[in-house]
């Protein structure tokens, strides 16, 4: 899980990954219900990004913070934002991913609906929601978003700028 940005100038990012830092990379990440959050200070040119997998780190989960759970990501994005004299208020957000991949094949669904104990909702929408609410209980400006739908993206970063391209690739 590198914490800075890595020498080579093209870095993919992967489940699990979190880079922080300064300087001219180009970042590419694959996303299906996964979500990354690009964060942007457009006054300190400091760049954020995360891969994460789920909304939140399962109980009882104690020690280093993993970045395949959002929740863990933001308190990361804090701590790395604090050591560079920064505040995650002062930033830009960008969301993308959360896609319902298995909107047309569930096999889960007709076995689901009996259990009370299932909970709506896909993992997608579930991880673009915890998104969602963890930036702006920190007050972070989230200026895009790009998630849901049946489709997997493909995302591409440029650190130095803070500008993402994002394209949605529809499943079927």
């Amino acid at each position: 899980m590198p914490t800075h940005l890595p020498k080579n100038r093209l870095v993919y990012l992967y489940a699990g990954d979190i880079l922080f830092g300064r300087g001219y990379r180009e970042v590419r990440t694959l996303l299906g219900s996964c979500i990354s959050i690009v964060l942007w200070h457009p006054r300190e040119k400091f760049c954020g990004i995360c891969h994460f997998a789920v909304p939140n780190s399962p109980n009882g989960l104690h020690g280093k913070l993993d970045a395949r759970y959002g929740d863990h990501c933001i308190e990361l994005f804090e701590r790395f934002a604090k050591e560079r004299g920064t505040e995650l208020k002062h930033y830009q957000a960008r969301i993308y991913g959360g896609g319902n991949m298995l909107a047309h094949h569930n096999p889960l669904q007709s076995i689901a609906k009996p259990h009370a104990s299932v909970e709506a909702g896909s993992v997608g929408d579930k991880n673009a929601g915890a998104a969602f609410s963890m930036l702006m209980q920190h007050k972070v400006n989230i200026l895009e978003a790009d998630v849901g739908e049946q489709c997997y993206r493909k995302v591409y970063i440029d650190t130095r700028s803070g500008k993402v391209k994002s394209i949605c690739c529809y499943v079927g």
